[in-house]
């Protein structure tokens, strides 16, 4: 049965073609005059256009439901005529872009009825997925969805999402991400979700507020793409009749918070930052009612994440735009697809002020400036929240004058806690952290943090280079086979000058390990190296500061500590410089 409106007039091939429709409907944060991205929006969407299939679709990597429903989402956004959500103007503008007289309804169509009626599980993560990203933002009725009007019968999504439920309703059927789905789809509809399915996910949560895409709650990694879609699941579906979802939404906000990158971007773990995991921490910064650029919807929930600096995450979004038009990311060399230009296009539509999971606004808490000082530095140096006494005393005593913002980041880089914590990030850089075996002992911690109390972390960080077990890791994968000492030289420059080894760079440091030097004394010598202290000076300001060095700075400081100076100076100084300090006020 036909469930959508051809719109007359509407077959362009771009979304030039989409007039203005109604003044928006919905409620959404406040959003400048001028959309802050309408530019790069328009060349997104015009580059997402020219890749359109056949059917209508947008599956480039040949994955069906992949992308294209995700592109409908993202031609729905583009086709706003301004803050709020008109569902009218999402459709007209998906109707809008064709190819061979299908649209992207027309692919999402042909998907749903491959899958509906076969598998109950597998028809039951798909509904919830379309209903979230296609029927609801659309306003399509979810019980009865056939854009193609090609099926006699009804196809309804919703008795296809509650046949997944199970006799617990829970959903364990469906993998992890098929539940989440199932949530927001509920939500999406403004219904309530079954208790049992909410209980499910948020005892996924791991110790660390993240989620994994396998539901386990043992994990110690971060997943901000899924743990961002939970933060909008479970915002759209908690009703004060079911289970309390608000404190796991708390936590998993303030994993997010913590693990932005000084980019402003988000990170998974096989990349430095890439726009799909940014752009859906924007979309639940959205949900929460938050201006994305601003880190109300992050600090709401906790105010001891209050100050911690947060560089925009849309402004690395539109850096990532090529001269096509689409977004860039980390993985396009295995194949190009649309995936990080859609989710970035609603992102940047969202900060905008159009999202149609939009909440209704964010109050920022009050938090005066040395307690946001305070939280910043234990967040960027210890990389924890504050605890109560410890944030009053060290809040106490800047307010008094008794220390100095550099004084009080000296006193905590002097900490034990400070100097384990200088350990675990070398461990992680070097990518130890993921072993069976934890690569230290004890006691190994313990003496490695002593050297970096001692002004010694680039002893610390040889020896975790000259470990059997990295020289393990470097091991080829294409073709398998052992590791040898080319294999370790071409792993340690990389992570030790930032870039590959040179010919004569790496015949010098083969030329050391024949001669009889052992990996950590190699490691050592290239850790005092020029090169290898702007990785370090480099790296200190993109931890602290958010930006790259000018050249000035960085040579003073590979200057400095040449002479003798420890790193953890450089560190210090930074953190208690008026530029950090700066860094940590309310945002403007």
């Amino acid at each position: 049965m036909r469930t959508r409106t051809r719109l007359a007039g509407l077959a362009a091939a771009t979304l030039a073609a989409v007039p203005l429709l109604a003044a928006p409907a919905g409620a959404a944060p406040t959003a400048p005059a001028t959309p802050r991205a309408s530019a790069e929006v328009d060349a997104a969407t015009a580059w997402l256009a020219s890749q359109q299939e056949a059917d209508g679709g947008f599956e480039l990597a040949d994955f069906p439901g992949f992308e294209t429903p995700d592109a409908v989402l993202a031609l729905a956004a583009a086709g706003q005529p301004g803050p709020g959500w008109d569902e009218a103007a999402a459709l007209a503008a998906v109707e809008a872009v064709t190819t061979d007289g299908n649209d992207a309804l027309d692919a999402v169509d042909d998907w749903v009825d491959s899958v509906q009626g076969g598998d109950a599980a597998t028809a039951s993560a798909q509904a919830g997925k379309v209903i979230a990203l296609v029927a609801a933002p659309l306003g399509l009725d979810p019980t009865d969805f056939d854009p193609s009007d090609d099926t006699a019968e009804p196809v309804d999504l919703v008795a296809a999402l509650e046949a997944g439920a199970g006799g617990a309703g829970d959903f364990a059927g469906l993998p992890f991400g098929g539940r989440v789905f199932a949530a927001w789809a509920y939500g999406a509809r403004g219904q309530l979700a079954p208790p049992a399915l909410l209980s499910s996910i948020v005892a996924s949560q791991q110790a660390n507020g993240s989620f994994d895409f396998s539901g386990d709650p043992g994990g110690t990694g971060t997943d901000p793409d899924l743990t961002a879609s939970v933060v909008i699941a479970l915002t759209l579906a908690d009703d004060a009749s079911g289970p309390d979802t608000a404190p796991a939404v708390a936590r998993a906000v303030l994993s997010l918070g913590l693990t932005q990158e000084w980019t402003g971007e988000w990170a998974t773990a096989f990349d430095d930052g890439n726009p799909n995991s940014t752009s859906m921490v924007v979309l639940a910064a959205a949900t929460l009612g938050g201006d994305p650029d601003a880190p109300c919807w992050r600090d709401a929930v906790d105010p001891r994440i209050a100050g911690l600096p947060y560089p925009s995450p849309t402004a690395t979004l539109e850096a990532r735009q090529q001269p096509d038009g689409h977004i860039a990311g980390p993985n396009d060399g295995f194949g190009l697809n649309t995936f990080a230009t859609t989710q970035a296009v609603q992102a940047l539509v969202a900060a905008d002020g159009s999202w149609p999971y939009a909440g209704a606004g964010c109050t920022a808490p009050t938090v005066g400036a040395n307690r946001r000082l305070v939280n910043a530095i234990y967040a960027d140096l210890l990389g924890r929240l504050t605890d109560a006494s410890g944030s009053a005393f060290w809040a106490g005593q800047l307010d008094s004058g008794a220390l100095t913002p550099a004084q009080y980041a000296r006193r905590l880089t002097g900490t034990g806690e400070y100097n384990r914590r200088v350990v675990d990030r070398l461990v992680a850089q070097y990518g130890l952290d993921g072993l069976e075996q934890p690569v230290l002992d004890g006691d190994e911690r313990a003496i490695l943090a002593a050297a970096v109390r001692d002004g010694r972390r680039y002893d610390a960080a040889a020896y975790l280079l000259g470990t059997q077990e990295y020289y393990d890791s470097t091991a080829p994968a294409f073709p398998a086979g052992p590791p040898t000492a080319e294999s370790w030289v071409d792993a340690v420059y990389p992570v030790v000058v930032g870039r590959p080894a040179d010919a004569a760079g790496r015949q010098w440091a083969l030329g050391q390990l024949a001669s009889g030097r052992s990996r950590q004394q190699v490691a050592r010598t290239l850790l005092g190296s020029t090169e290898a202290l702007r990785v370090l000076v480099t790296d200190t300001y993109h931890q602290l500061l958010r930006r790259d060095t000018d050249v000035a700075g960085r040579d003073f400081w590979v200057g400095e500590i040449r002479r003798g100076q420890s790193p953890e100076r450089l560190v210090l100084l930074i953190a208690g410089s008026s530029e950090y300090v700066r860094k940590t006020g309310p945002a403007a």
